[in-house]
């Protein structure tokens, strides 16, 4: 868990050195695709849910990110 937050936060440096607007544009989109594919198992690697308690918290917390989502896609646009 830990070691895959500093291989994206590493990531997410490497992409902002010594790159144009533009790639920083292509990258920093990728780079939130990657996230937004792998967010689920960070949060899930991180809490220790019983099979009651995940019952309540991911289709509360699939509702919460599909509208974060939309924010941050219209952000990046």
């Amino acid at each position: 868990m830990k070691k895959n937050i500093a291989v994206l936060a590493a990531l997410l440096v490497l992409l902002t050195v010594g790159t144009s607007s533009a790639q920083i544009r292509d990258e920093t989109v990728l780079t939130y695709e990657v996230l937004t594919e792998e967010w689920d198992d960070l949060i899930a690697g991180v809490l220790d849910l019983s099979d009651e308690e995940s019952a309540g918290f991911w289709p509360l917390y699939e509702e919460y990110m599909e509208l974060k989502g939309a924010l941050w896609d219209e952000r990046i646009d």
